[in-house]
């Protein structure tokens, strides 16, 4: 089954060897590998930044890619200190939209919107627990993205986080879908922040 066909997938975090993302993508059901999320390479200017501490300033760029190895969609943001906004292409390097990151006073946020600027989706939900919700602008909710356990030694040792992202059967297409999963790992990054008590988004 396609990676962006599935119904439920559970993202699997690895420790960020030097810095860089990565991400293994899992039917929730069998197990078995759909696909990845990697941040291929890290530029200098990124390296220096979280190293100094500054990763919400940081710039990246992550591959999704499926089982077979083949280009789903990638994530990116430019240096830029004032937005965190998180640009999603497609197979194509077509722009498909953008997660635009927030951190509020008591908890952060984000909020989809597709290459139009119209709002998909936006974050609600409890982020002690990480039972997040994506609410389209009818307020339906278009997918759930909840955190699973994964094991003492690597939430305690390693720091790595597991959850799930199940779509609503009203999200067909693969766009939505693709802008779903990436902010599932933005939020991914916000919670890392969030659950250290630093309230700010860093990803």
């Amino acid at each position: 089954m396609p990676l962006l066909d599935e119904p439920r997938l559970l993202v699997r975090e690895y420790a960020r060897r030097f810095g860089r993302h990565a991400y293994d993508l899992h039917d929730s059901i069998s197990g078995a590998l759909v696909g990845t999320a990697r941040e291929p390479r890290l530029s200098l200017v990124a390296w220096l930044l979280k190293v100094a501490g500054f990763r919400s300033l940081a710039p990246f760029f992550i591959e999704l890619r499926d089982q077979r190895g083949e280009l789903v969609g990638t994530l990116s943001r430019q240096l830029a200190p004032l937005r965190r906004t998180v640009t999603v292409r497609d197979r194509t390097r077509r722009s498909i939209g953008s997660v635009r990151l927030s951190s509020g006073l008591l908890r952060p946020s984000c909020v989809v919107v597709d290459r139009r600027g119209h709002r998909v989706a936006s974050t609600d939900g409890d982020w002690s627990t990480w039972t997040i919700r994506l609410i389209g602008p009818d307020g339906v909710v278009i997918a759930r993205i909840t955190r699973q356990w994964a094991g003492p030694r690597a939430e305690w040792m390693a720091g790595q986080h597991y959850h799930s992202v199940e779509f609503s059967s009203s999200v067909t297409d693969a766009e939505r879908r693709l802008l779903c999963v990436a902010a599932s790992l933005c939020a991914d990054a916000a919670y890392h922040c969030y659950s250290s008590s630093r309230r700010r988004v860093s990803i």
